[in-house]
Order: structure tokens, then sequence, then C-alpha cells
């Protein structure tokens, strides 16, 4: 829906929630707007559960997306939910950080480490979270100092979505 020149209300679902931002979706709205419709600004902005999202144009037919920034605070040992190393397929001696933005953020020693974890997605679903935590399905972020990856859980099991797409 278009809210003014240049202003686009954006909403995404996936099968079983409505989600508060969707990184490839954007894009491919934005991709549509830009090389399909003859959008002619440089800038789009999505109005969002997310606050506003700002898509620019880039560099040889590039898309830009500037994502909001959610930085994550440490996680007292006790406010960490009971088995959330353990369904991860971790302990305590691999762990360097645990923090919580919108998603819990384990920070692990090393790439080995990461690639060594036997992550268990269904015990991960019914995961206790935290009084801030709204209904959505859990989402974790595990990282090692070298590398991270995401692992989402929801019905469907989206990759990373890029800073920038064709």
């Amino acid at each position: 829906m278009t809210v003014s020149p240049g202003i686009f209300h954006l909403r995404w679902f996936t099968p079983a929630v409505k989600i508060d931002l969707g990184g490839h979706t954007t894009l491919a709205a934005a991709h549509v707007l830009f090389h399909e419709l003859g959008f002619e600004k440089n800038t789009i902005t999505f109005q969002t559960l997310s606050g506003d999202l700002l898509v620019s144009r880039a560099a040889e037919k590039r898309i830009a997306l500037d994502f909001p920034r959610r930085p994550a605070t440490p996680v007292p040992p006790a406010q960490i939910p009971t088995g959330l190393l353990g369904t991860l397929g971790l302990t305590e001696e691999h762990i360097v950080w645990i923090g919580r933005s919108r998603d819990w953020l384990v920070v692990l020693k090393n790439e080995a480490t990461l690639a060594k974890a036997t992550p268990d997605f269904a015990a991960l679903r019914a995961l206790k979270r935290p009084p801030s935590s709204s209904a959505r399905p859990a989402r974790n972020l595990i990282s090692s100092p070298a590398f991270s990856l995401q692992i989402s859980v929801c019905p469907k099991n989206p990759s990373p979505a890029r800073r920038t797409a064709p």
C-alpha cells in the first residue's frame, strides 16, 4: 500500500504468523518497484513492524537494504532458558558470551565448535521465551569470532538475508 510518493506500507507473513522483518521479500518488493514498475527515485521507504526500512539503488542494478539496528545485550546466567545450550548441542565450555536482542546471540570460542554443534530444532521451538518476547516462534543466532550462522526456527527455514541483491 502506498502511503505517499516513495513511502510504502509493507508486512510479511509465514504460513503460521505475521513476522516483523523479511529481508528477501523487502528486496524483492524494491526490485519490482525499481526494475519492473519504473519507480524513478533512488530510495524507497517501507514502513514496517521493524520501523522504516530504506532501500536504495546501488551500482550495477543492485539494491541495498538498510537493516534495523538491534544490538544485543548480555544475559545473566539466571535468565538464560534452561536447556538452551543443550538444544544447540553445546556446553558452557564452548561459550564466550550469550546475549539477547530480538533473538538469542550465542558467541562460541571458535569455528570448529560451531561446525560440531548439533541443534535440536524441535527442542528449540519448545524453549521458554523470555518475558519481553512475543508469541512468534523462537529465532536463535549461533556465532563464533570467525563465523556466524542464524538458525531460524520457524515453520519454514529461510536462509539469512543479504545486504544487497541483484
